[in-house]
């Protein structure tokens, strides 16, 4: 067998040439160019063509049937046979003698690149049995169609733009009645690809394989996109296709946008959401969190591609009080662009007692007001008690106070109760809280004035304030308290006057 150019599948239409050398003795038979008594008949006999119906590119094999007629008066010598056309040609040499009634079939390979009808001919060279020359030739037609029932199609789920690295997608549907084996997809021409070639096992009759391939176009417009896709069929033969397919290219738009998404913010972090409104990818994404001209914090963001977003967080609320911008640095189709935003960081979470009021009854004295957080962050677990220390201890009903949770600029009311000695002028109140994650456990002091006298740390009720430093405070007569001066004294001041007045008068 010897191999030719090209095949196809088609029908064969086989006409007799005969030789200019001899005459015509018989309907697909040869005559020797000498005269003579003697004849030869040799034919070209049948030509098969396997498939009877080749695609492009399809081997196909041809097989000519050489015969020495019955009433031959010797063996014919052939020294050589040749299928011959347009852009094929395949030669077998001394293939030997046949003899009176013999016949031999020469198979020839070969494929044709196109559709369309293809004419050959087969020739057949050699010497009678007196040692003349002879010649044969016979054509045979072949029709070459596109049979081929596996389709290649091409998509995309975003726009192709310019020197963006875009995902597409080509689709081999397995059309045939039999399952195709050793699928090879190759990326011929038409777009940058770092893995032009692919191949899959096999894909049975009606199924489909996606081939995922990441293209680069690297101008905008209607652009040429050339793919081969080749496979084995059920009878063994090899079929190649090869499809082109008119890709639009788009100009390349880049924007992105950068915000605090405070919808994520559960744990005291600053979560910034870059998101990607353009028809390109952002790749080599970072993001820099600085105040005060210094780096606080970076982060690395995996690549964005367009339509969709990406988080970051930044632990960086309790470290700054102040504006902290955010950066992002990327590169988007070729370029590298930034985008900024000014945040003012947040402030923990903290709580102050603000409203303080106490009333004192004997030695327990109540505390009340409320527990308000001055941060923009909330606060948990909010714990108030009454400080156990010298001349001060937490006493029920209330010696300390479970607030709960307080939202950012959010307040709780509480109320505490105390037992006090005399000399108390502050009473210690601990708060402890949770926020960012984080314990905290501080101390605030209550100023107190004590309402109680005398009498009433003997057990009388507590009086106010303002008469607490009224006693003793009243001077009377002869150095002693009005409060003191008896009745008899008063008598003995008004004798003494009286007399005084008297003996005036008797002077006078």
């Amino acid at each position: 067998m010897v191999s030719a150019d090209t095949a196809q599948v088609g029908m064969i239409v086989a006409l007799l040439i005969v030789s200019p050398l001899a005459p015509l003795v018989a309907t697909g038979a040869a005559q020797t160019a000498s005269n003579t008594n003697e004849s030869t008949y040799a034919t070209i006999g049948n030509i098969s063509v396997s498939p009877e119906n080749p695609e492009p590119n399809e081997q196909t094999i041809i097989t000519a049937n050489l015969r020495n007629s019955p009433s031959s008066a010797g063996g014919i010598d052939v020294t050589a046979v040749s299928v011959r056309g347009p852009s094929t040609f395949s030669e077998a040499d001394n293939l030997g003698e046949i003899g009176p009634g013999g016949s031999i079939s020469i198979p020839f390979a070969t494929k044709f690149e196109s559709t369309g009808e293809k004419k050959l001919t087969v020739v057949m060279r050699g010497y009678r049995p007196d040692g003349g020359l002879f010649v044969i030739e016979k054509p045979v037609y072949v029709d070459v169609r596109d049979n081929n029932k596996t389709k290649v199609s091409l998509s995309t789920d975003t726009d192709i733009a310019a020197g963006n690295e875009t995902p597409v997608n080509l689709t081999v549907v397995n059309g045939n009645d039999n399952q195709i084996t050793g699928v090879e997809m190759t990326v011929l021409e038409g777009a940058v690809v770092s893995n032009v070639r692919k191949v899959e096992a096999a894909i049975d009759s009606g199924g489909e394989r996606v081939f995922n391939y990441d293209m680069t176009f690297k101008e905008e417009g209607i652009k040429d996109l050339t793919v081969r896709v080749t496979y084995s069929t059920a009878s063994g033969g090899t079929s190649t296709s090869i499809e082109t397919f008119d890709v639009e290219v788009v100009e390349p738009v880049v924007e992105a946008g950068l915000r605090v998404n405070r919808t994520s913010n559960q744990s005291g972090l600053t979560t910034l959401q870059l998101t990607n409104f353009g028809n390109t990818d952002l790749n080599n994404v970072e993001v820099t969190a600085m105040a005060d001209d210094q780096v606080l914090s970076r982060n690395l963001v995996e690549d964005i591609s367009p339509e969709s977003r990406k988080l970051t967080n930044f632990d960086i609320s309790s470290s700054v009080d102040g504006e902290v911008t955010y950066t992002a640095t990327y590169t988007a189709a070729g370029r590298e662009y930034e985008t900024s935003l000014s945040e003012q960081s947040d402030v923990s979470g903290e709580i102050r007692l603000t409203s303080v009021s106490t009333t004192q009854s004997g030695r327990q004295v109540t505390v009340s007001g409320e527990a308000a957080n001055i941060g923009n962050s909330d606060t948990q677990s909010v714990l108030i008690t009454v400080a156990d220390t010298e001349g001060i201890s937490p006493t029920s009903p209330s010696g300390e106070y479970f607030v709960g949770s307080v939202e950012a600029s959010e307040f709780a009311t509480f109320d505490l109760t105390a037992e006090i000695q005399s000399n108390v002028s502050q009473i210690p109140i601990n708060i402890t809280y949770i926020t960012d994650n984080e314990r905290i456990t501080r101390t605030q002091y209550i100023h107190f004035e004590s309402t109680n006298t005398s009498n009433a740390r003997m057990g009388n009720s507590s009086v106010n304030s303002g008469d607490s430093n009224q006693e003793s405070n009243d001077s009377g007569l002869f150095g002693g308290t009005i409060s003191a001066i008896s009745p008899i004294w008063i008598v003995v001041v008004i004798s003494l006057l009286a007399l005084a007045v008297a003996g005036y008068i008797l002077y006078k």
